[in-house]
């Protein structure tokens, strides 16, 4: 075993000598090796803005070149770059000419199938393959850096600066050859303010919903202009619009005009005025153009079929049903329940038209799990005299109503020295016509542990087998109406749950069996609740005899004691160790009864209480009858965003109505005063946890 971690430890030493002389070597090359002469690399670039160096993330990643990267000050991309030949472009492309005069023969290799090599094609073999894991050094280009100063420039322009102008600067640095800097600066002269804000718009349906909408405008009299204020000002409005029911309405129709003032001669401040001008619609009709007001439209009729097929076959609907308003069709029969259909729509004949709730019925349709992703059109209601309305379709193309799953996964760990796990899981889809999906899993585990006691010989000797049903209910099922405390857009779930494992594992086998009935709701985007009113655990000893064969500092500990203080010989060995269990439990019992020398003075008894304590403590079976509620609140609303937190407070209460009961009903205790149920004392505590 030593010889093997001394190799082992060898082998590692090597590796480190050859990474720190593969490194040192490239160190010892050129950096400014492919730097052609009156060239320069660039080693660094300065942005000064009125003045002061900035190093905002933002300004800086408006430069076109920027250094080459590296690692600790080291640029280890550039010097494998520099490894590969300079001549390998031009073998390359002697290479490809040589290809391209033989077109005959490259026609022939592809009609007999085979391939041409594209890696000397176009790849150039490892000299190639050095170029693409290495970094081209970057050299100062005069040019570039003057595009980088006019992306510089409008920048600043675009955030209220309109007359700022720059300059840059290119030095060569004296103590490092072929290499230099690049200093940009911006002098941005006094920023202009919005003045003041007027709008013409041409539609009145339009204009009556901008003044109730104006006073959170992102673009306000005496703030400073920033282009994204105006961007987030159309964004804001055509979402106010079109959830308003102007439903031809678009976001590139918002224009705006700006009038620069001259200089405000008290607060010598810039000034811009700025319009807002929103006009009709614009309606093509073959080569001839008119325009109208914008309207508020409505939804007439919303029409839903259910067994929709994206095959490009005729889809012909015999079965109907109307239901609230809602027209629901299926091609020979519906075989969902109405309000199963309809709880997860928001769109609903007689509202305005909104895009919010064709967002809302997409996403709790997707979270169904039952349908592919739905399709929702719009078209105008024809026979609506004013044409003001809209029907909506729904085409929802059901999933498989069974669906089968497998899994399977090799692991390694120091406890186990080889395992392997495999999993089933069958899911049944609307299963009661009310799109609930019922998921059967089936899993189990082989492992090999030399750490077993008693494991015959047998190559797998660590198992686990175990199965799982699950029911979740797209709604909450409660003796009375939840829907005004937990509405249809919090997403609410019933999930009922019961499930099983025998276990055989390094020495204390195991059965468990789980049971959950519980509610899952979003009342609000990033923040979810889970309420479990019922959480049953319950764990089964199987091989408790087998507890000091396990835990062996326990019973070296207790056997130490045994050899000064045992009296009775049948709880020892020939070798005058105890005999596992019989040896070591009597052992035990005679020392708490004091049938031995001990004493509850001596320390000697306390730790034969501790052992005692501690084995029972793991080897009872384990009842637990438990409600929890849990709530997260997690303000991240995109993967780019750096700047938010995550709170999670979970409440358990465990046995505390069992035990309410247990008084009513006259349960029996045991003989530590616990009441017990089918012999097993239950759990009873009062949990709480908080991670922020």
């Amino acid at each position: 075993m030593t010889q093997i971690k001394s190799g082992f430890l060898k082998n590692i030493f090597t590796k480190i000598i050859l990474y720190i002389g593969f490194i040192a070597f490239l160190a010892g090359c050129s950096a400014v090796k492919r730097v052609d002469d009156g060239k320069l690399l660039l080693e660094d670039n300065t942005i000064r803005i009125d003045g002061n160096a900035t190093r905002d993330e933002d300004i800086n990643s408006l430069l076109y070149q920027k250094p080459n990267t590296d690692l600790f000050g080291f640029p280890l991309q550039l010097h494998v770059y520099n490894l590969a030949k300079k001549e390998i472009d031009t073998t390359t492309n002697r290479f490809k000419k040589r290809i391209e005069r033989d077109k005959t023969k490259i026609e022939r290799k592809l009609a007999k199938g085979k391939e041409i090599d594209s890696t000397k094609i176009n790849r150039g073999g490892f000299q190639g393959w050095l170029k693409r894991t290495g970094e081209a050094p970057v050299i100062i280009d005069a040019k570039i850096a003057e595009s980088s100063l006019n992306r510089l420039e409008n920048y600043q322009k675009n955030r209220g600066w309109f007359n700022a102008s720059g300059s840059f600067t290119i030095d060569t640095l004296k103590n490092k050859k072929k290499r230099g800097t690049i200093l940009f600066e911006i002098e941005n002269g006094k920023p202009f303010f919005v003045d003041s804000l007027d709008s013409k718009i041409a539609s009145p349906v339009v204009d009556s919903i901008y003044k109730i909408a104006r006073p959170e405008s992102y673009v306000k009299k005496n703030k400073q202009f920033n282009t994204s204020d105006f961007e987030n000002e159309r964004a804001r409005l055509t979402s106010i619009f079109r959830n308003s029911g102007v439903f031809h309405f678009q976001q590139n129709l918002i224009k705006y005009e700006l009038d620069s003032l001259s200089q405000d001669s008290i607060e010598h401040e810039k000034k811009v005025s700025v319009s807002m001008i929103i006009p009709n619609r614009s309606i093509r009709n073959g080569e001839e153009t008119r325009t109208e007001p914008f309207n508020i439209f409505k939804i007439s009729k919303v029409n839903i079929y259910t067994d929709y097929t994206t095959d490009g076959t005729e889809q012909l609907f015999d079965a109907h049903r109307t239901v609230n308003g809602f027209d629901i069709f299926g091609k020979t029969a519906i075989k969902y329940r109405s309000s199963a259909l309809l709880n997860p729509i928001f769109i609903e004949p007689g509202k305005i038209y909104r895009d919010i709730d064709r967002s809302l019925t997409i996403k709790h349709l997707n979270e169904l799990r039952t349908f592919r992703y739905p399709n929702i059109q719009y078209i105008e209601d024809q026979t609506d005299s004013i044409n003001h309305s809209l029907i909506a379709n729904i085409y929802l193309s059901p999933l498989k109503k069974y669906g089968l799953g497998f899994n399977l996964d090799l692991s390694h760990s120091n406890i186990q020295d080889f395992g392997v796990a495999f999993g089933s899981t069958l899911s049944i889809r609307n299963i009661f016509r009310g799109t609930e999906t019922l998921d059967i899993s089936l899993r189990g585990s082989l492992g090999s542990s030399k750490d077993v006691s008693n494991s015959n010989g047998n190559f797998f000797n660590v198992t686990e087998f175990g199965a799982d049903v699950r029911l979740n209910i797209p709604r909450i099922l409660f003796f009375f109406d939840t829907r005004k405390y937990i509405p249809k857009t919090a997403s609410p779930l019933t999930q009922i749950a019961i499930g099983g494992s025998i276990q055989q594992n390094i020495g204390l086998d195991r059965q468990n069996l789980t049971g959950l009935f519980g509610y899952r709701w979003n009342p609000r985007e990033g923040v979810s609740h889970s309420l479990d009113i019922f959480n049953i655990q319950y764990v089964r000893n199987l091989n408790t005899g087998n507890y000091f064969n396990v835990y062996r500092t326990s019973f070296r500990d207790l056997n130490l004691i045994a050899k000064d203080f045992n009296q009775t010989p049948e709880n020892v060995n020939e070798n005058g160790d105890l005999v596992i269990p019989e040896g070591a439990s009597n052992f035990i019992k005679e020392v708490l009864n004091g049938e031995t020398a001990l004493t509850p003075q001596d320390n000697a008894f306390d730790d034969v209480k501790n052992i005692e304590q501690r084995r029972v403590r793991l080897t009872d079976d384990n009842l637990i009858l438990s409600g929890n509620f849990v709530k997260t609140i997690n303000s991240r609303k995109s993967f780019s965003d750096n700047q938010f937190y995550r709170f999670r407070g979970r409440l358990e209460l465990a046995g505390n109505l069992a035990s309410s009961l247990s008084e009513a009903i006259g349960l029996r205790k045991n003989d530590q005063g616990n009441f017990e149920i089918f012999n097993v004392a239950y759990s009873q505590y009062i949990k709480t946890e908080l991670d922020y």
